[in-house]
């Protein structure tokens, strides 16, 4: 079964090109472009949808931003060791908010895939271990 990946991004093509990219690397996908509906989809998770692996949002998001997200997704008790990874194009102290709410991961955008997929892989394998 594939490791599948929750992104949270509200830039469409961004979305659309980590959707690609992440397909290409054999993950399997799903998306939300805003935290409410991420939101909405991990309830759903509970009502049997299959759980993301990790989860990768963006900071910057109107409505909810992604550091209410996690905020949010930590509250969640499914949720609680659940991988993720925060990114934002803004300033680095968006970044350091993010781990303080518990991010696994941050990253500066515009992101390198290959960093996106390492960090992905590594989360994974650490949560396995």
């Amino acid at each position: 079964m594939p490791v599948s990946i929750l992104i949270v991004e509200d830039t469409a093509d961004l979305l659309e090109a980590m959707k690609l990219v992440l397909r290409a690397a054999g993950f399997a996908v799903i998306t939300a472009e805003t935290g409410k509906s991420a939101l909405q989809l991990l309830t759903n998770v509970r009502s049997g949808l299959i759980a993301p692996d990790v989860i990768v949002t963006d900071i910057r998001m109107p409505e909810m931003n992604g550091l209410e997200l996690i905020r949010a997704i930590r509250a969640i008790p499914e949720f609680v060791k659940t991988p993720i990874i925060a990114m934002t194009g803004e300033d680095k102290i968006a970044l350091v908010h993010a781990e303080e709410f518990g991010a696994n991961v941050t990253l500066q955008k515009p992101l390198d895939p290959n960093v996106l997929i390492e960090n992905i892989n590594k989360l994974i394998k650490s949560k396995q271990a």
